[in-house]
């Protein structure tokens, strides 16, 4: 049994997240991407429990480094399967990836970007596609 899938962390660290403290979400978060990006599983698992919600929150609150971060990981979630893409591309974050994509920060907009890109690659769903455009997205 690998340390990322064992429940009683991954609900420690969705409790944690949930606190929205900035001392620590943002290492967090890194976490979450780490363990994603090695098992995909974990995505699926985080977005299914509330995730997206709390990143959703924390970027209309955080630095731009932490944005960066933010962006990267839901870049590797949208990577991840189908399934997942489709999540993030039906869920709130989607306008706020939106506004990240006129910062000047170049760095946080290619990571918006990159999430944008998977979006569209990974979903199978024809909707996806046509709610980016009607997001004026795409």
């Amino acid at each position: 049994m690998t340390i990322a899938k064992m429940d009683h962390l991954r609900e420690l660290v969705l409790t944690l997240l949930r606190d929205k403290n900035t001392s620590y979400f943002i290492n967090l978060a890194k976490y979450v991407g780490d363990i994603s990006a090695v098992d995909e599983s974990q995505a699926s698992y985080f977005i299914d429990n509330g995730i997206l919600e709390e990143f959703d929150i924390y970027l209309g609150m955080c630095k731009k480094a932490d944005k960066i971060v933010i962006a990267w990981v839901l870049s590797n979630f949208a990577a991840n399967s189908p399934r997942d893409s489709e999540s993030i591309a039906m869920s709130s974050i989607l306008y706020k990836l939106m506004l990240l994509l006129n910062d000047k920060n170049y760095d946080l907009r290619k990571e918006a970007m990159w999430t944008l890109n998977n979006l569209c690659l990974y979903s199978e769903k024809e909707n996806v596609i046509e709610h980016l455009v009607h997001s004026g997205l795409v």
